[in-house]
């Protein structure tokens, strides 16, 4: 079986469309291993994060994977292949975690840390030829 996360319901990882269409078995293994146990790891470093909270009212419906025809969908994102979230942290701002993040020789599972965001954290797991946790600009 494959990994599912600790912290996270599936949910929170898509849109709302995508959830009702596809079994929740299913949508689970749309989504890079590695990525959910990172985001189970920034969980356990950083304290709540939020990704997607359209099940619960809230506006954020495309943090997680994104689907041909939704309004943010790129098939060079890797958030289209199930390798990216953006991340909102309850205690943190995106900076801060950031900031701590460059602090670490190897950050569990995340490859890549999108520099410059404000309110939110973009984490992947596209693959960089390279040890260690690399910052990208957008």
């Amino acid at each position: 079986m494959k990994y599912r996360c600790e912290h996270f319901k599936i949910q929170e990882l898509v849109s709302e469309k995508l959830y009702l269409m596809v079994h929740e078995d299913v949508l689970w293994q749309m989504f890079d291993e590695n990525l959910l146990r990172g985001i189970d790891w920034l969980r356990d470093q950083f304290g709540p994060i939020t990704i997607n909270n359209w099940h619960s009212g809230g506006a954020f419906k495309q943090s997680g994977l994104r689907m041909k025809g939704s309004k943010y969908y790129s098939p060079f994102s890797m958030h289209a292949v199930g390798q990216a979230a953006d991340l909102k942290f309850s205690d943190w701002t995106p900076n801060q975690v950031s900031e701590k993040l460059r602090r670490f020789s190897v950050v569990p599972y995340i490859m890549r840390i999108e520099n410059g965001t404000t309110t939110w954290l973009h984490v992947d797991t596209k693959p960089i030829g390279q040890a260690g946790l690399y910052f990208f600009n957008p």
